[in-house]
C-alpha cells in the first residue's frame, strides 16, 4: 500500500462492532454514518466511510481517548443475522490473533446481541 494513501493513517488499529447500541437499518434513522457516529460517540469520532465489501463496511474514526486514527469495521445492518454475526466476531477473533507488520490489529472488539 502506498504510505500516502487513503489508509495511510491508520496503520495498525482496527476496530469491530458498534458498541452496545443499535444501529439497525432504517431510513427514518438517518444514515449508516450518522447512526454509527452516534452509537460510537463518545468514544470514537467517526469521519467518513473507507471502503465497503460483501459482510461489511469500513470506516476512518479517531479514538479521542487514544488520540490516534482508527478503521471501524461493521456489519452490514441488512446482515445482522444471529449466523453473520457470529462470523463477523469470529472473523475478528482470527485477525486478533494474526501478527503482520502490512495488517493492521485489531484494537477493540464492541459487539451487541441481534434483535430477536
Amino acid at each position: 500500500m502506498d504510505a500516502s494513501g487513503p489508509g495511510a493513517q491508520l496503520r495498525g488499529r482496527l476496530t469491530f462492532g458498534g458498541s452496545g447500541r443499535s444501529i439497525s437499518a432504517g431510513p427514518a434513522m438517518g444514515s449508516l454514518l450518522e447512526r454509527l457516529r452516534e452509537a460510537l460517540a463518545p468514544r470514537y469520532e467517526v469521519e467518513r466511510e473507507l471502503a465497503s465489501g460483501g459482510m461489511g463496511t469500513v470506516f476512518l474514526a479517531q479514538d479521542t481517548q487514544l488520540r490516534r486514527s482508527v478503521a471501524v469495521k461493521i456489519l452490514r445492518p441488512e446482515l445482522a443475522s444471529a449466523y453473520a454475526v457470529e462470523r463477523f466476531l469470529r472473523e475478528a477473533r482470527t485477525l486478533a490473533d494474526l501478527r503482520h507488520p502490512n495488517r493492521a490489529d485489531v484494537d477493540a472488539l464492541l459487539a451487541r446481541a441481534p434483535a430477536a
